[in-house]
């Protein structure tokens, strides 16, 4: 298994729309082949989101980032990144087998 998790650092009045964006990713991530689980969190502060994404392979996870889905996105994070009042941060793993 592969996983992804995404934070997003943001400016406390962007709550409710990277709430929104959150869940607008998942619906995406959900359908593309290999993914096996979407968990979408948001800091009790306020200021940040977390995406949990579980993958069968890493090749399912960067597969899904050249989906024309996932391309559909690119616009609305491009533009956060731009205004300056959101950081994007992504870490991947690979399953330990125990």
């Amino acid at each position: 298994m592969f996983v992804a998790v995404t934070k997003l650092d943001f400016a406390p009045e962007l709550k409710d729309d990277m709430v929104a964006l959150a869940k607008e990713s998942a619906a995406v991530f959900k359908v593309q082949k290999g993914n096996r689980g979407v968990w979408a969190h948001v800091s009790t502060e306020g200021h940040q989101t977390m995406m949990y994404l579980l993958w069968e392979t890493e090749h399912d996870h960067l597969a899904c980032m050249q989906s024309a889905d996932f391309a559909a996105l690119n616009p609305k994070f491009e533009a956060l990144m731009k205004s300056g009042k959101v950081a994007f941060t992504l870490d991947t793993y690979e399953t330990i087998d125990t």
